[in-house]
């Protein structure tokens, strides 16, 4: 008990500058991760869920899309919605908050921005410094560090640097709107909430309440956890309460109010995970807004995650948006795809095939298996098509000898045997379109020692026969296309798992994406870990916009 006496306390003048920094800075604080959802004058303009990721805005009960945009955060500024637009590389734009007027601002990739009186202060994705635009004054750097993060309190600059070898955790630097620097300090929490010279963080499963000059602790606010395996994901401020969002896997999230004034918790809000045998992933967008909590939460496959608010007063949820038709995505496990499908038989010719065992004169076999299809006349532009992939089948043969030569001096235990294949698993043709899945294995079968083992996906021109991209199939940017896949793949539940963390999921580094086409529609196969894990998302052509048929 006189811990808590203590603690209320020396966090007593913290009550006062909470309810002084909510009138002043109202809704346009960072409360979490990227600022998704923000509220200003009867209106909430967010990111929406329930078509695209497009900008729209709502009074709460009709809602209105005000470009076919993609925002990472928005922020307001008179009647001006500002936002980083990943459909255009994310750069910044604004745009008057009735739909009108819509501009580029800055031709840069964008990280991080936050909005003070009227300048915008963002981190470049390009060098992670932290620059300054004003109109007409145009950009001016500010700090030249690896920043990863930057806050306002509405009236000082909050920049946290990413981590590095001598500094584990990360810094926070403080500055004024000129980027004079007033501190620095180091910290070791996450999900940081500046107010007027006091910084709330998170760290395990305290709320950390920190001097703002300098880092220093003058309190832990301990959160209420129900089990071993519960963790605080997010957290915001409104008023003088703090609101924590608690996940237990595959159980529930909750959401727990913090009375500053009186240092008692509550629990506001339960959400049974029923029947979900995966952790919920609709964590990264917690806001609070006007009064109102905000969160993604997992609807249904096809609807994936839409947007839920809750009243912080009677801890009511309401639905904020809806769809009323679903996704149409298909989902396999990667390995229905095989042969020549059947509707585009007509368009194939016999296969080519080579398959030798030969050996090199020292008494080593060098086998060779290569199976590739070949078109026939249907296909406009089937001589173009066939040459290029006997050229491959070529190339390959070549790639593989040299192996052959390589493996007899560089393999641990060496077999007398190396093995290559070049051969198709899928084929696909239509007036317009062909489209092949191979997959390419260079090394010794069942053993170590190997080069290649992976799948390679052609697409084709069937009119002039140019090999094509992805983004050849739309009248659109390759942003725009991506997004677009992005949007379908998250809502389904494979997807959401797979990802969860950003819009750009598609440009991972770590799983190799290749994109086909089907009778049904575009297939987007991700491949992890070499070839042990395939997931295929078929995404209905009537699901995109701008197919040149």
């Amino acid at each position: 008990m006189k811990k808590c006496f203590l603690l209320a306390a020396v966090l007593g003048i913290v009550i006062l500058l909470v309810k002084n920094w909510q009138v002043d800075s109202t809704d346009q604080i960072c409360q979490t991760d990227y600022t998704r959802m923000n509220y200003k004058d009867g209106y909430y303009y967010y990111q929406s869920s329930a078509d695209h990721f497009y900008l729209y805005k709502s009074d709460g009960k009709m809602s209105e899309c005000l470009a076919k945009q993609v925002p990472k955060e928005i922020y307001l500024n008179n009647n001006w919605i500002y936002f980083t637009n990943a459909s255009d590389g994310q750069t910044l734009y604004k745009i008057c908050t009735d739909g009108s007027g819509m501009i580029q601002v800055l031709d840069q990739k964008i990280d991080r921005f936050i909005l003070l009186e009227d300048k915008v202060y963002y981190i470049s994705e390009d060098d992670g410094y932290l620059y300054s635009w004003q109109e007409e004054a145009g950009s001016r750097l500010l700090y030249q560090g690896n920043c990863s993060w930057v806050n306002t309190d509405g009236k000082l600059l909050y920049v946290r640097e990413r981590k590095s070898l001598e500094n584990k955790d990360g810094a926070i630097v403080t500055m004024d709107k000129y980027g004079n620097i007033l501190s620095c300090f180091d910290i070791d929490g996450y999900n940081m909430i500046p107010t007027d010279q006091v910084l709330y963080y998170l760290k395990d499963n305290y709320i950390v309440c920190a001097m703002l000059e300098n880092g220093e602790r003058i309190g832990n606010i301990e959160i209420p956890v129900k089990t071993v395996t519960e963790s605080a994901l997010d957290f915001g401020i409104w008023e003088d309460n703090i609101y924590v969002l608690g996940y237990e896997p595959e159980e529930a999230y909750t959401i727990y109010q913090y009375e500053i004034s009186s240092c008692t918790w509550d629990t506001l809000y339960v959400q049974k995970l029923e029947n979900s045998s995966w952790d919920y992933r609709g964590f990264h967008d917690f806001h609070i807004k006007n009064g109102k909590i905000f969160i993604k939460e997992w609807i249904a496959e096809g609807k994936g995650e839409l947007w839920q608010q809750i009243d912080v007063k009677s801890g009511r949820k309401e639905m904020f948006e809806d769809m009323e038709y679903p996704c149409n995505v298909k989902v396999s496990d990667g390995y229905m795809l095989t042969g020549v499908v059947a509707c585009s038989e007509a368009y194939f010719a016999e296969d080519y095939t080579y398959d030798r065992e030969e050996e090199d004169g020292e008494g080593n076999l060098v086998k060779t298996n290569i199976v590739l299809p070949q078109l026939n006349g249907k296909i406009k532009a089937y001589r173009e098509i066939n040459s290029k992939i006997k050229q491959e089948a070529e190339d390959f043969y070549r790639e593989r000898i040299e192996f052959a030569e390589y493996i007899k001096d560089a393999a641990d235990e060496w077999e007398n045997e190396s093995y290559g294949n070049w051969g198709y698993i899928y084929a696909y043709a239509d007036a317009s379109y062909v489209s092949i899945v191979y997959w390419k294995f260079i090394g010794r079968n069942g053993l170590s020692d190997i080069k290649d083992d992976h799948y390679e996906v052609r697409l084709y021109s069937s009119e002039t026969g140019e090999e094509l991209s992805v983004e050849d199939l739309f009248d659109m940017s390759r942003d725009e296309v991506l997004l677009e896949f992005s949007y379908a793949i998250r809502k389904t539940e494979s997807g959401l798992r797979m990802f969860w963390e950003d819009l750009d999921c598609l440009d991972s580094d770590y799983r190799k994406i290749y994109y086909l086409l089907t009778e049904e529609g575009v297939v987007i196969r991700i491949v992890e870990s070499m070839r042990t894990k395939v997931t295929d998302f078929t995404i209905g052509y009537d699901e995109i916009s701008l197919f040149k048929n």
